[in-house]
């Protein structure tokens, strides 16, 4: 028997229950996807969620479905507070901005931009051996290329971030941490993952073709909202060149690289946005 009450929030129950009673199969369903969708959150925020229990068998696919919707998520956080906190309350867009990549900063729990950091410390260097540039990956000291590479994508994601505010375009903060998790799903499909005992593996086996067309149908709201194609462009070629100098640095994906995708994608699409705006 399914225990609606112990896997999610009281005020849902009802709702699971009712599409449980018409149809078993969609209420099954529907919940499948809910613990997915937890789990994804879970796995890419610091948004504090109660645990299901163990991932079932194909949650990890549901889930890298749903990596957009998390990021959708994280771009409606930023909304918010960019209404709570309007520019006449700040002293500057340039403020704001600075103020909204701190807040996704904490939401991501600095996974990306620790990403940024060991891919450029790995990539940037004096040529090595796959197996010396993994190794550079998991040192925990920051280098002096992923130092550079970290103050001027921030440098450069603020200005950018500042200047969409000023502007008005408030639809792109909302697409832009979904584009960053998007690219990570199509990173995750287009090469093998060379770490297989690491966190990123099970999504890395479950990246099929559908999983890939699930994915990306959640990006189609963003072609409503802001139709900036000009962003979505440039996102693709930076991820593109990412990785191909993954494939031939590393011979593949790791948690690294595609934490490095995400910051890249995103702040190529924002400079897209005002290109093309």
């Amino acid at each position: 028997m399914i225990s609606i009450g112990q896997t999610i929030p009281v005020e849902f129950g009802r709702v699971f229950q009712i599409s449980y009673a018409v149809n078993p199969y969609a209420g099954v369903a529907m919940l499948s996807y809910l613990r997915a969708l937890l789990f994804a959150v879970r796995f890419l925020t610091r948004i504090p969620l109660r645990p299901a229990g163990e991932p079932e068998p194909g949650t990890c696919r549901k889930a890298l479905m749903l990596f957009p919707l998390c990021g959708w998520l994280i771009g409606f956080i930023l909304i918010g507070c960019w209404l709570v906190l309007p520019l006449k309350a700040a002293p500057s867009a340039l403020c704001l901005a600075a103020l909204l990549i701190c807040i996704e900063t904490l939401l991501n729990r600095q996974l990306h931009l620790g990403g940024l950091i060991a891919t450029a410390d790995a990539f940037l260097g004096p040529p090595a051996p796959a197996e010396r540039r993994l190794a550079l990956m998991e040192e925990p000291r920051i280098g002096a290329m992923g130092a550079v590479a970290l103050a001027l994508v921030l440098l450069m994601k603020l200005m950018l971030l500042s200047e969409v505010l000023s502007r008005g375009q408030i639809g792109a903060i909302a697409v832009y941490p979904a584009l960053g998790r998007w690219m990570q799903v199509l990173m995750f499909s287009a090469s093998p993952y060379v770490r297989p005992d690491r966190p990123g593996s099970d999504f890395a086996r479950a990246a099929d073709v559908m999983a890939v067309l699930a994915a990306s149908a959640l990006m189609v709201p963003a072609l409503l909202l802001v139709g900036f194609s000009t962003g979505l462009i440039l996102a693709l070629a930076a991820v593109y060149v990412l990785r191909r100098c993954a494939r031939a640095a590393i011979g593949g994906n790791t948690a690294e690289t595609l934490g490095a995708a995400c910051v890249l994608a995103e702040t190529a699409f924002l400079l897209g946005v005002l290109i093309g705006g």
